[in-house]
């Protein structure tokens, strides 16, 4: 008798839908929840992509500057090798011609007293 009671049944229909509403605010509010979880974590890891790409470049930056202050020392290590073999070769070439003057003299001389 119950069953049929058109008290009771409106009254299991009202049952249903605030049941039904309920699940679906919660599910929405779980729904929210989720989203907004879902949406910090990808800031976190946007973040620290961006540091690691902060890192990268910091790294590359600082390599290439190393690289310059070797290819400097290298350059500069080359001048003086370079400036130290030419005044070593002036100086044979010095040496070479005096004495060849010496003994151009010393022919002179012979020459010289030969002649008188």
């Amino acid at each position: 008798m119950l069953e049929s009671d058109p008290q009771t049944l409106i009254q299991i229909e009202q049952i249903k839908n605030q049941g039904k509403a309920q699940v679906a605010q919660i599910t929405a509010g779980a729904r929210a929840k989720t989203d907004a979880l879902h949406a910090q974590a990808q800031a976190a890891t946007d973040q620290h992509a961006n540091q690691l790409e902060l890192q990268r470049h910091t790294l590359e930056n600082r390599q290439a500057m190393q690289l310059e202050a070797f290819k400097a020392k290298m350059d500069t290590a080359v001048e003086l090798a370079v400036a130290h073999i030419k005044a070593a070769a002036q100086i044979e070439a010095a040496r070479i011609a005096a004495k060849a003057s010496d003994g151009a003299e010393a022919e002179a001389r012979e020459s010289a007293g030969e002649a008188a």
